[in-house]
């Protein structure tokens, strides 16, 4: 008598699904999902992508670094790389866009004088686990960060 006891529920969990007897197969449906963009997301997808201003504007300076390549406009730095930016900031006397960049490459100092009317020098060295960029400027100026493929685009204006 115990032993049917005890078997009755070895018996009843040991099967696939307890809840349905052996010779019933549940009706299962399996939801289909949709990828719902949101309507600004949308837009934005549907719309062809526009060149940006600054592709077209001349480069005064390119410079290849370990890790990055960097190319000064007018107005405007580009940063090719897959690093991140750590910070930008700026500082006064003497006025300066500096920008810092996660990388773990060694490199020695870079300075160069640049013929822009807004940045006149850049100065670019290797720190502990990222590289920093100053850019002296002629003027003040707000800057804006933009994402691009393959880097970033700094706007001094």
């Amino acid at each position: 008598m115990r032993a049917a006891l005890l078997l009755i529920p070895i018996f009843l969990l040991a099967r696939e699904n307890p809840f349905f007897l052996p010779n019933e197969k549940p009706a299962v449906e399996i939801p289909k999902v949709q990828k719902v963009m949101p309507k600004k997301v949308q837009k934005e997808a549907q719309q062809p992508k526009k060149e940006s201003k600054v592709a077209k504007k001349t480069i005064v300076k390119t410079i290849q670094l370990p890790s990055a390549k960097i190319e000064v406009g007018k107005d405007f730095l580009r940063i090719y790389t897959s690093n991140k930016i750590k910070q930008s900031f700026f500082v006064t006397d003497p006025d300066k866009l500096v920008i810092d960049v996660v990388s773990n490459k060694d490199f020695p100092t870079i300075r160069k004088a640049l013929q822009s009317s807004v940045f006149t020098q850049i100065v670019i060295g290797a720190h502990k686990n990222y590289f920093r960029i100053a850019l002296k400027l002629a003027k003040q100026c707000s800057k804006e960060v933009r994402h691009i493929k393959g880097g970033y685009e700094i706007y001094c204006h």
